[in-house]
């Protein structure tokens, strides 16, 4: 999924999703982290999503340590992809 958007200074964006058992607790929690960086590759803002279930994270970056996803294969530049 391609997703296009335009935040003043913002160069780059990295986006993670990742499950984890939270500590003395019988339960998982699930976040997204939007992580924001200059044109001179300075992180300048951060954002962490705290989501109800895993299937809500915003299906861009690496959500390989998500709960509920499935690793997707890297593309090897041939072939259509996926």
């Amino acid at each position: 999924m391609a997703v296009s958007f335009s935040i003043h200074s913002v160069a780059r964006v990295e986006v993670s999703a990742y499950s984890k058992q939270v500590t003395n607790r019988n339960w998982r929690m699930h976040c997204q982290t939007l992580v924001f960086f200059d044109s001179e590759n300075r992180q300048i803002g951060e954002v962490v999503l705290f989501l109800e279930q895993p299937m809500s994270a915003m299906a861009i970056g690496d959500c390989s340590n998500l709960d509920g996803i499935a690793p997707v294969p890297a593309w090897d530049g041939v072939g259509e992809p996926f």
